[in-house]
């Protein structure tokens, strides 16, 4: 999308509380260092400065994660449309009517959650990101085809995940049970120390089989998500 429209976009979101980022044209890359922003929000002329900048056409994405109404998740029905509709009949009125973009090969789904509530790992096909980013609609794909509001409704506020991952199936890990995460606690409690797992020098194999995620550890900080987990 040209410049102006890109901020434009980035500017609403900005407004209900959320952190846009530009990203490479038809692309998910973003254009600068994102994860700063995990724990301090850019200002408004920050982001309006982004999209002043070369280039002139951008992809948008949003950054998932705290936000002053929660914890932004996004569920993405990536399995295709099938997934997602059945899905639809499943779920509350008050779910199912929130702020949906129809992607290139199925849906993202939108909600507010506790900041500190478990974070199921789902089976594949679905994936429910609450860090990282997602891009937004008026993006391109590689493949040309463009990212599109399908639902414009507010974001719904969940007292309970649960309620929007009904009947949908979980990660199953070694033992057979189910895997779940929580943000990290710099997410939680920015700037109140390094997170547990470096206090009891955990190794990154039981990091990895505790939360079925990938963290780098260092010794000064923990970064709670690999590139991997950008959408």
């Amino acid at each position: 999308m040209k410049a102006e429209v890109a901020r434009a976009a980035a500017l609403v979101l900005y407004d209900q509380g959320l952190t846009p980022l530009p990203l490479r044209y038809k692309t998910k890359k973003p254009i600068l260092d994102w994860k700063p922003y995990i724990r301090e929000r850019p200002t408004r002329d920050r982001v309006i400065n982004w999209f002043n900048a070369p280039p002139v056409v951008f992809n948008l994405g949003v950054l998932c994660g705290p936000t002053p109404q929660g914890r932004l998740v996004v569920l993405d029905f990536d399995c295709g449309a099938a997934s997602y509709f059945q899905w639809l009949t499943r779920v509350s009125s008050q779910v199912s009517s929130t702020y949906t973009v129809r992607a290139i090969r199925g849906y993202h789904v939108y909600a507010y959650v506790s900041l500190d509530c478990d974070i199921p790992r789902l089976a594949q096909g679905y994936d429910l990101k609450h860090s990282g980013l997602v891009v937004e609609p008026g993006s391109l794909h590689a493949s040309g085809q463009m990212y599109t509001v399908w639902r414009d409704e507010p974001i719904v506020q969940l007292a309970d995940i649960n309620d929007l991952l009904v009947d949908l199936p979980r990660a199953a890990n070694k033992a057979g049970g189910s895997v779940s995460s929580r943000g990290t606690s710099r997410e939680r409690l920015p700037g109140h120390g390094p997170a547990w797992w470096v206090k009891t020098k955990l190794s990154p194999l039981v990091v990895l089989d505790l939360f079925g995620r990938i963290y780098t550890l260092d010794a000064q900080s923990v970064w709670a998500r690999s590139r991997l987990s950008i959408s």
